[in-house]
């Protein structure tokens, strides 16, 4: 998909607390809008404000938030990499942009893990789309931190499955898939 009002209704999965990974490309098409979902649920998501820069968590009861001051433009991909190892030490939950730590998500103390994730749509939090172009998101039910070179791939999406995610909807790439069906090409594949 590729245009607001477009999202991915995906099967509901709810991945309970535990590390956790998720894996985006996306290009915005517009940089005024507001904090929109890239992957999520009714509830809960994780999205970006392309005039901000603020990158969000949200968990249906805590934000997780850290501002990128990269370049964000119409013409870029960026890459979104959401880890939480499920430590519950200070720092559990880490945001890497084109393969950088950009460090920890506020609050600072950011010592327990944001509960149930339901991911339920991709380009879509509650009634909001998301204003431009998604490709090639993954999921893993485990802290795929030490992977982040790989799974970046040098600002190049490439082949994922050595690395066995859960989810992954490559958005028509080398996949079955036909028309307006996105298939679930990971582990789990439903």
């Amino acid at each position: 998909f590729d245009r607001v009002p477009d999202y991915c209704p995906l099967t509901e999965t709810t991945f309970s607390d535990g590390a956790r990974t998720f894996s985006m490309w996306f290009k915005f098409s517009d940089l005024t809008s507001a904090t929109r979902g890239i992957i999520g649920g009714t509830s809960n998501y994780i999205g970006m404000n392309p005039s901000t820069g603020l990158i969000i968590w949200w968990d249906g009861s805590t934000s997780r938030y850290k501002t990128y001051t990269g370049t964000i433009d119409t013409s870029t991909w960026l890459h979104l990499l959401v880890v939480d190892n499920n430590s519950g030490a200070s720092g559990n939950c880490v945001f890497y942009v084109n393969g950088t730590d950009i460090g920890v998500p506020a609050p600072s103390a950011n010592t327990s893990a944001p509960v149930d994730f339901t991911v339920k749509y991709i380009g879509r939090k509650a009634s909001d789309y998301f204003p431009g172009i998604i490709d090639e998101v993954a999921v893993w039910d485990s802290d795929q931190s030490s992977n982040k070179d790989t799974i970046y791939n040098s600002g190049s999406p490439d082949d994922l499955t050595t690395l066995n995610p859960l989810h992954w909807w490559r958005m028509g790439d080398f996949e079955s898939g036909a028309g307006t069906t996105i298939t679930d090409q990971g582990s789990d594949g439903t």
